[in-house]
């Protein structure tokens, strides 16, 4: 892999963003560039040690299409910003931590880990993506102009993408158009993304073919949301309310959930309204849920080779590792050593 250097990350992001060393952008802001592969179609930004330890990976798919995929510790907070020279939309798949795009026109949409975003950005109206301090930050971004969304993933039968143009609005302020909970198989494949073993074309192969699968799962997910029969919605707004604050609380407290009649007597509903509101708006129960968030959180730290087993398991909330190890092996089918052995090698 050769080694990068501006004009490289300038030639990747040419047509979406304004040139890193314009005036407007802190070109020492940026991370230390460590290496890029591909024929300069993609590269790799490692944090800087006194930012955290983690990277970002930019990868520019075809003239329309742009991957940005990240995870690490940091240790400082973090801003950086962004101007677009296009409209384009902005979908955000965030595992962990959590990350805030602040635009002037209509203020700072938080994305909280466990969740997606999808943002329409609009030529030169700039924001500012920023982290906070002491996160460890999992997540990725497909940035991708509508025409393209439209004739490669067929969203016309969509109402939230169906209007949109290449040149809709190209004055408009930024938008926020959508936001939800991750699905078990959007953080897979998330997951995948930012944990690929691949390199070279092999790499670039991988991610265009997770990018799409990742692309389509979201894409029916939101068509089956539209689809869906308004009589078999029967609880009323103020409760769909509610199951979202509940979920975004079980995914700050994933580590010792609250029982369901904990969360009941903390957000003011009844246990049986709670759980049926729960199944009907996140697709799953609340045992379910904490249960997919918190193996995916250990897959994602098991990862980390500064980090043993046994401290996975204590951060998951186990008394003993050898619990973890079980519970572990009986939702993934192999055990976390498995996982771990490879990152060491």
């Amino acid at each position: 892999m050769d080694t990068a250097d501006y004009n490289n990350l300038t030639h990747i992001m040419d047509g979406f963003f304004c040139d890193i060393t314009d005036t407007r952008l802190s070109h020492d802001s940026f991370p230390n560039l460590k290496s890029t592969y591909d024929n300069n179609s993609s590269l790799r930004l490692e944090v800087s040690h006194d930012l955290g330890n983690g990277y970002w990976e930019i990868a520019r798919l075809n003239s329309d299409l742009m991957v940005f995929m990240s995870t690490g510790m940091y240790y400082s907070g973090y801003d950086q910003l962004i101007m677009p020279v296009q409209n384009f939309l902005t979908f955000r798949f965030v595992i962990s931590g959590s990350a805030s795009s602040t635009f002037d026109k209509f203020g700072k949409p938080v994305i909280l880990e466990g969740n997606t975003s999808v943002i329409h950005t609009r030529k030169n109206q700039s924001y500012y993506f920023s982290v906070n301090s002491d996160v460890r930050l999992c997540y990725v971004t497909i940035h991708i102009r509508p025409g393209l969304l439209r004739t490669r993933f067929g969203t016309d039968d969509i109402e939230l993408f169906s209007k949109l143009t290449d040149a809709s609005d190209r004055d408009g302020a930024g938008e926020y158009l959508y936001g939800a909970s991750l699905s078990p198989g959007i953080l897979g494949d998330v997951y995948d993304l930012t944990n690929m073993p691949y390199t070279g074309i092999r790499r670039r192969l991988y991610t265009e073919a997770k990018t799409t699968a990742l692309m389509c799962r979201l894409l029916q997910e939101i068509k089956d949301e539209q689809s869906s029969d308004p009589r078999m919605q029967s609880f009323d707004s103020t409760i769909n309310q509610k199951i979202f604050e509940v979920q975004r609380f079980l995914t700050e407290n994933y580590v010792h959930p609250p029982t369901i009649v904990q969360l009941a007597q903390q957000f003011g509903l009844n246990r049986t309204t709670l759980s049926a509101a729960f199944k009907q708006t996140v697709g799953k129960t609340v045992s379910e849920y904490c249960l997919d968030f918190r193996m995916q959180k250990a897959r994602e730290l098991l990862n980390d080779p500064d980090l043993s087993v046994s401290e996975v398991a204590y951060a998951m909330g186990y008394d003993y590792p050898t619990n973890f190890t079980s519970a572990f092996k009986k939702y993934y089918g192999f055990r976390p050593k498995e996982i771990h052995r490879s990152t060491l090698v």
